[in-house]
């Protein structure tokens, strides 16, 4: 593989590119960043070109490069499984970023398109899905088995041996403890301490944790959009 696009100009985005340039990432170099129409600049982002999908495809073949599509912030959960669908359709192989600074087990597992930022651990035999996020100091024991298009927010801690489902977010500072079963598209609330199993489409707050409502059908939804 010759280098990889960065499908996306948010925020994270520019996190993962700094990382990449500050810890010395061994990997394919990253050539451009692929932004869709509406939130194209028209000029360079972290010193890349900023490219639609349709000019990163002539100028960078997928039969060559790799994709990263990096959503940070989002209006929705759900927003991240629509986004990675629309990058996989465009060809490339999806890709995953683990910082130079991360610790990651040899014996774990990543899906395509995760990203693992600076000073976050994953334990042995954890697996981790597709679209998954593990932000800066995030911790992930050991034999964990993570669905698709999960965050962990930064300084969150989940114990070993457990399940989290598809689309679940653990915010800033949570700590869920060991064995237990997030059911699909639980929220975890900043700080929160889950001692029990949660229900699908549950939000979590407070220590021990409560169950505060559920949104199976609005889905996870921040109050606002910060890429």
């Amino acid at each position: 593989m010759k280098g990889v696009v960065l499908y996306g100009n948010t925020v994270l985005s520019r996190m993962v590119l700094q990382d990449a340039a500050a810890g010395g990432h061994a990997g394919p170099p990253f050539v451009a960043v692929a932004v869709d129409a509406e939130y194209r600049t028209g000029g360079t982002f972290c010193g890349l070109p900023e490219l639609s999908p349709e000019q990163a495809l002539a100028r960078f073949p997928a039969g060559e490069h790799g994709l990263l599509a990096v959503l940070g912030g989002y209006r929705s959960i759900r927003s991240r499984e629509t986004f990675f669908v629309r990058a996989r359709a465009l060809g490339y192989p999806l890709v995953s970023y683990v910082s130079p600074r991360a610790a990651v087990s040899p014996d774990a597992t990543l899906g395509a398109n995760c990203v693992v930022m600076e000073f976050a651990y994953v334990g042995p035999r954890s697996r981790l899905g597709d679209d998954v996020l593990v932000r800066q100091h995030a911790y992930l024991g050991h034999d964990l088995t993570v669905g698709a298009h999960c965050v962990f927010g930064p300084g969150c801690r989940v114990g070993g041996h457990g399940s989290v489902g598809d689309r679940c977010y653990v915010c800033m500072g949570a700590t869920v403890i060991d064995s237990l079963t997030l059911g699909e598209e639980t929220l975890v609330g900043a700080g929160a301490v889950v001692i029990r199993n949660t229900e699908p489409f549950s939000s979590n707050v407070g220590n021990p944790s409560r169950v505060i409502g559920t949104h199976m059908e609005e889905g996870i939804r921040m109050e606002a959009d910060h890429g």
